[in-house]
């Protein structure tokens, strides 16, 4: 039996998905790398790059859209969006927790951690910590 959040198939979880055949005008499709729905009270997105790799603008204006959209939604819910870098190279799997985050849009704005060494799992559990119903 698999532990939560470990991958049950690697194969297939390694596959390419290629968005290329889905074109609407010039709008094509993206993906979020992370989505943590916390007990319908908060909503945690994440999008993780090679160091020095730039987020796409259709990309980033996607997730700046659904982050303010789920703070819109007129329920009390508090969401967050983080942008990450890590290190590492194929063959080597890309650990998610110690990707150090670059920014993050919160309250309706892109903002810069105050370390420049947050890592993704510390500030999801900061956001949790801060923001859950007692």
């Amino acid at each position: 039996m698999s532990e939560r959040g470990e991958i049950k198939n690697l194969s297939q979880a390694r596959q390419v998905p290629l968005f290329s055949g889905i074109k609407i005008g010039n709008i094509t499709p993206t993906d979020i790398d992370l989505f943590m729905d916390y007990h319908n009270e908060l909503f945690i997105f994440a999008e993780v790059k090679l160091k020095g790799t730039e987020i796409a603008r259709g990309q980033k204006l996607a997730i700046k859209r659904l982050c303010d959209n789920c703070e819109m939604s007129g329920k009390d819910k508090k969401s967050i969006a983080f942008i990450a870098e890590h290190s590492c190279f194929p063959p080597s799997d890309i650990d998610m927790a110690n990707a150090i985050v670059t920014e993050y849009r919160y309250n309706f704005k892109w903002r810069r951690p105050e370390s420049a060494s947050l890592l993704l799992v510390d500030a999801i559990n900061n956001f949790i910590s801060k923001y859950r119903r007692t």
